[in-house]
This record gives structure tokens, sequence and C-alpha cells, in this order.
């Protein structure tokens, strides 16, 4: 049994190391300050950045067919992503969430039979994807020894891929990074870098591009689609059939509903659009008329968002997520809705949709023969 003596430097033990605890969270708070203030000061001038090269680009016409960086040369087969994550640390879902956003992506492009290269800056990233995808990696940057990243690192990065665009080896090249909002929440991020990608351009509500980006949102409030799923649709796929056949995550193939509401909106789209469609060509279409990015679309529900003074939350995906839960609240079961989202577990669809335990209590007394005793 402890003396008297034991208990004194156990306490004296413990109050150091209490204090050693709290110097670590000052200076840990010191480093994530400078951080934030850090990403939220350089924003203004990327932001200013992006809206100049995309006005160039918009005015810009090539004076021969030469690979051009801002407008490409419409060749679309080779596709080079490049994957931004930590090099340490016990980052969470820093690393993971974009790292599966650009899965998404490689997947969809392999369905399109496009050959993807990628580009991973930062060791996380790496380590997550080369038991999938190591034949398609073709670079890992390490950062490891860099202290505070500088202009001259991003241009380092920059001057490599620029080369590998001119030398061919690519078509297409987009990244993926956590675009910073508070410093609890990271939002996964796929920018198209070259050629550029003239998101407010696309975004003007010229007659057919308003009927194309109602048409989109309805899929993902209508029929619960992901944005990846309906931007992914062929021109084929729609016909005179009141279904969908949608390939989701894994290749996993499911029939949506596609009400009449819907199928009009998408018609009256085709109809104005200035796409003389053949049956392979993507349903929906960019100003270039090549399939339209997912960018697109987050931003033209970033306008909707500033304009109506929306939440952060109100995006492409809370629109399927709407879809289930509006589903489940007017008495659809669990086993459907799982069907027509697509989810491979039933504990997926339960945690998606937000049961509420009230609910679940509710139906159980109301239904269940023990609990009518």
């Amino acid at each position: 049994m402890p003396n008297l003596d034991d208990l004194k430097k156990r306490i004296g033990s413990v109050k150091s190391t209490e204090k050693i605890t709290k110097a670590m969270k000052m200076v840990a708070a010191a480093k994530l300050r400078r951080a934030q203030e850090s990403a939220e000061s350089s924003r203004p001038y990327s932001d200013s950045m992006k809206d100049l090269i995309e006005s160039i680009s918009k005015g810009y016409k090539p004076s021969s067919t030469d690979r051009n960086l801002l407008t490409g040369d419409e060749k679309d087969q080779i596709h080079l992503l490049i994957l931004f994550t930590s090099e340490r640390g016990l980052c969470g879902g820093f690393n993971s969430i974009v790292t599966r956003t650009l899965r998404d992506k490689i997947e969809n492009l392999i369905d399109q039979n496009k050959t993807v290269k990628i580009v991973c800056v930062g060791k996380k990233g790496y380590d997550i994807l080369k038991r999938q995808y190591s034949e398609m990696i073709t670079e890992v940057i390490d950062m490891r020894a860099v202290k505070s990243i500088t202009y001259q690192d991003a241009k380092n990065i920059s001057d490599k891929i620029v080369k590998m665009f001119f030398d061919g080896e690519f078509d297409k090249c987009s990244i993926f990074y956590n675009e910073f909002k508070s410093v609890i929440s990271q939002i996964p991020t796929e920018q198209q870098v070259i050629p550029i990608e003239i998101i407010s351009d696309e975004a003007d509500e010229e007659k057919w591009v308003g009927m194309r980006n109602k048409s989109i949102l309805m899929l993902l409030y209508g029929c619960g689609l992901r944005i990846s799923e309906a931007l992914n649709l062929n021109f084929e796929d729609i016909n005179e059939n009141d279904y969908l056949i949608i390939k989701g995550k894994g290749n996993k193939e499911r029939m949506v509903p596609l009400m009449d509401y819907v199928k009009n909106d998408i018609e009256n789209y085709i109809y104005e659009c200035p796409k003389n469609f053949m049956k392979d060509d993507p349903l929906f279409v960019g100003k270039r008329l090549d399939r339209l990015s997912p960018r697109i679309i987050q931003y033209v529900l970033e306008k909707i968002r500033h304009n109506l003074s929306l939440p952060e939350t109100a995006t492409p995906h809370a629109l399927r997520h709407s879809f289930a839960t509006h589903l489940l609240d007017s008495g659809g079961d669990l086993r459907t809705i799982q069907e027509l989202l697509g989810h491979s577990s039933l504990s997926t669809t339960q945690k998606y949709t937000k049961v509420e335990t009230e609910k679940l209590y509710d139906a159980y007394t109301k239904t269940h023969p023990l609990a009518k005793k």
C-alpha cells in the first residue's frame, strides 16, 4: 500500500504532466490560428487569380491547332489526376474523404474507357491508393522535407505538369484537394486545371443552360442520384422507358424510376441544347459540348445558396439525402430506399437518412405483437 510520500510524488507528477499538457495545447492553438489566418488571407488572391484566368480563357482564340493550356486540343482520352494530401500525422477524414472523391472519379473514367494517370502530392494519399491503383500512379511528390510551402514549391510541381502536357502525356488534368472552410470543415474539391474550366460562364442562365441545370437538380432530388451518376448518363439512357439503369459504386447496377416531370425537364433540355446528340454522347454537356463537370453544378448551387442565404449544407449531395429522408418520412421502408440509393448495406441507409429513434420506437409500439400486450 503506498505511503504518504508516494502519494505526494504521484500528485506532483500529475500536476507536472497537466502543466506540460496545457503548454502543448497553447502551442497547438497558436499554430492552428496561424494556419487558419494564412488560409483565409490567401483566399481573395486565389479567387481573383481564378477569375482572371477564366476571363482570359473566355476571350482567347488559339492561332493554331497546337496543344494549348487554356483551351486544350479537344482530346479527352488520357486524364491526369493530382491528389493533394498530408505527409504525416493523424489527420483522419482530411485524407480519406478527398481520396474517396478521387476514387469515384477514377471509377467513372474507367467506365468511360478513359486512360487514368495519378500524381500524389503527399505520402498519405499514396499509402491509401497504392494497393488498388499502383499501376496508374506515375509519380509521388514527397514534401516531408519542406517545413513551409512556398510559391517556388508550387511552381516546381506545376512545371512538371506543364511539361507532361506538352509532351503529350495527358489530355486533361484535374486536381483534388480539401477546400478550407473552417477548422472543423474541409470540403473535398475537384477542379479541372488543364484546359481551364470556365465555371462562371457555364453557370450563366442561357435558356438551355438553365434547363440543363434544372434537369440535373431534378435527377438528384427526384431520383436520388449521386452527382457523378447523373453526369455519367448518356443520351441513349433516356428512352421510352419510365426508369433509368444506373451504374453506381463498384459498377453495381440498379433500376431507378424516372418520374414524368423529371423526364419532361430532360426532354425540354435536349430540345433546346445546341448539340446534335448521338446515342453514345454524354447527356449533360457544357458550353464546349463535352461532358459536364460536377464542379459546374456545385458552383450553381453555391450561387443559389448565396442568393437565398441558405446554409453551406445545401449541396448536390444534400438533394440525394433529401430524396431518401422524404421517402422515409412519407412511409417508405428502409429496404426499398436502400435499393433506390444503391447502398450495399442497410446500416448505411439508416445512418444516411438519420432515422430518428422516436420514429423507430413509434413503429415498434404500433406494429410489434409483443409491444401491444
